[in-house]
Formats: C-alpha cells, sequence, structure tokens
C-alpha cells in the first residue's frame, strides 16, 4: 500500500483488510484477527523501514510466546523459531 494508511481507511474504508478478515481468516476458524498497516513504503528511507521490521518482529516474538503459553502451539515449534532466527 502507497498511500498513508489513515488516507487509505478514509477513502477505501479497508476493503484488502475486511477481505482478510472476513473472507480468508473467518472462512478458516479464525475468529480473533488483528491487522498491522505499514505505508507508504514506495519513497521509505531506510531508517523508516528497519523501524517497522523492528517493530514487526516483535509482534512475531509475542504471538509466538501468546500462543505457546495458551497451548496452540507446541515447545518444538518455539524452539524451531528460535534457532532460525539467530
Amino acid at each position: 500500500m502507497d498511500l498513508p494508511t489513515w488516507f487509505y481507511r478514509l477513502l477505501n474504508g479497508n476493503p484488502t483488510h475486511s477481505a482478510m478478515k472476513k473472507i480468508t481468516m473467518n472462512f478458516i476458524g479464525v475468529k480473533s484477527v488483528k491487522i498491522t498497516s505499514i505505508g507508504p513504503l514506495r519513497l521509505s528511507k531506510g531508517e523508516f523501514r528497519e523501524k517497522w521490521l523492528k517493530k514487526i518482529q516483535k509482534f512475531g516474538e509475542k504471538n509466538i510466546k501468546t500462543n505457546y503459553q495458551n497451548g496452540f502451539i507446541s515447545a518444538n515449534s518455539v524452539q524451531l523459531n528460535a534457532k532460525a532466527t539467530n
């Protein structure tokens, strides 16, 4: 998405997010869906991209921890993910 996220939401009403949530995730049984928008990327600087990559990595680490604690993934999955990031 090359529009600022606030403009995309105001202009279009987030059709991509609605489609991902309702048509894809809800269809396969995932009820709780959170989407993080990043943009605009096309003309962004390296610092902006690094900041977002770090933020997304933190989201992923948090989700792995939460899913493990809730029993959605096994300890083997967590160990494989830890080895892949090191």
